[in-house]
């Protein structure tokens, strides 16, 4: 675990920045999709590892994700799961609630996912009375999550939500993306560095990730793996110079110390 000095800083420019100070942590997995008792034992070894973190996943904050005291990534879905109104539209109050929660130390925004590229999905047998409750959602009904925010048409649209969301959270908000052509990730980082606005984090998710709630044919096909992800991003960010302007992720079955060492390479 790294002293408070080395800590890795997401964030800096934030009115709460987050000192992270180890290399790894749990990958995002939705509430619905695991149940209590994973989250908690996560949150536990991850407090217990010290300097980790857990994302909650697209499915929004349940109280198991808080009380272990472990540090916590908030991913926001395009289902807006969680921080949605009656309506089903983003709720600002909501946001700025759950950015008050002290173990909450950055929101995700997440744009593509190697798991599911088509969106998320969860079967009506498994929305409970807590799940729907905690989603904004109808107990017993199948939900499914678009695979794009419908508010957000292109790069500048995304970057300025970004901007407020950093504005009204206070904490770092960065993005999750599976890389597949170049031109679309050249021009999101021209777009950053034309408006001078940036994520304080991009997460890469390489195409290893698993589900049996997608179609085989998108799981298997679409997106690059993670390691030819991460060059991709990190030379791209080179070349157009602001490799310095965000911290990176990875996530795509890193589950052994060599597959860890070997996705530090890159960054």
């Amino acid at each position: 675990m790294y002293e408070d000095d080395d800590a890795v800083v997401i964030g800096p420019d934030r009115k709460y920045p987050w000192k992270v100070h180890g290399m790894f942590g749990a990958s995002a997995t939705s509430y619905g999709s695991v149940g209590e008792n994973y989250i908690i034992s996560t949150g536990y070894g991850s407090k217990m590892a010290g300097g980790s973190w857990i994302n909650t996943g697209e499915g929004g904050v349940v109280e198991e994700h808080l009380r272990t005291g472990a540090n916590v990534i908030a991913q926001i879905g395009p289902g807006l799961f969680g921080y949605r109104d009656e309506d089903g539209n983003f709720s600002i109050e909501e946001f700025v609630k759950k950015s008050k929660e002290p173990n909450i130390k950055a929101f995700e925004l997440k744009f593509g996912q190697g798991a599911k590229i088509r969106g998320g999905h969860l079967e009506g047998k498994k929305v409970t009375q807590k799940i729907a409750a905690v989603r904004k959602v109808k107990q017993g009904k199948t939900i499914n999550s678009p695979n794009r925010f419908p508010f957000l048409q292109n790069a500048t649209d995304t970057l300025h939500f970004i901007h407020n969301l950093q504005k009204l959270g206070g904490k770092p908000v960065g993005i999750k993306l599976v890389i597949g052509q170049q031109k679309p990730l050249e021009e999101l980082l021209q777009t950053m560095k034309d408006l001078d606005i940036y994520p304080d984090f991009i997460t890469v998710d390489g195409s290893e990730g698993g589900s049996g709630a997608t179609y085989k044919s998108m799981a298997d096909s679409m997106g690059i793996p993670l390691i030819p992800a991460l060059i991709t991003l990190v030379d791209t960010a080179c070349y157009f110079g602001i490799r310095d302007k965000f911290k990176i992720f990875a996530s795509g079955k890193l589950v052994t110390p060599d597959k860890v060492a070997i996705a530090l390479e890159p960054v």
